[in-house]
């Protein structure tokens, strides 16, 4: 069965709602007006959950991309400096060769451009 889960960033904390072992807190459906963040139902390479809000580096790069949704393709997505367009897991990059190393919440700084 697919996890369906869900975070919600407030006051400097995440808040978890779904259906997974580690996150069900209460009824999904007392929610579902304030969440905003849901969870991929991928794993980056050291086996971290990956978010909607992510920030990840892959293929030994340091330029960081955000993990967003595309409501037009109903797809996640990578969104990156200096790329044209957003990609999808599996075109650009495959999940198991990302490592998340923030989120647009805690470290906003990450997605900064350096010039």
């Amino acid at each position: 069965m697919r996890e369906i889960e869900f975070r919600q960033w407030s006051s400097g904390f995440f808040h978890y709602w779904g259906s997974g072992p580690d996150s069900f807190t209460g009824p999904l459906s007392n929610h579902l007006d304030i969440l905003s963040e849901q969870y991929t139902g991928l794993r980056d390479k050291n086996g971290k959950k990956i978010f909607e809000g992510d920030v990840v580096i892959f293929r030994n790069t340091k330029t960081p991309a955000l993990i967003v949704w595309n409501p037009l393709f109903a797809s996640f997505c990578l969104r990156r400096s200096g790329w044209v367009f957003n990609h999808f897991f599996g075109e650009a990059v495959y999940p198991f060769d990302v490592e998340v190393i923030g989120n647009i919440h805690e470290n906003p700084e990450l997605l900064e451009v350096k010039e």
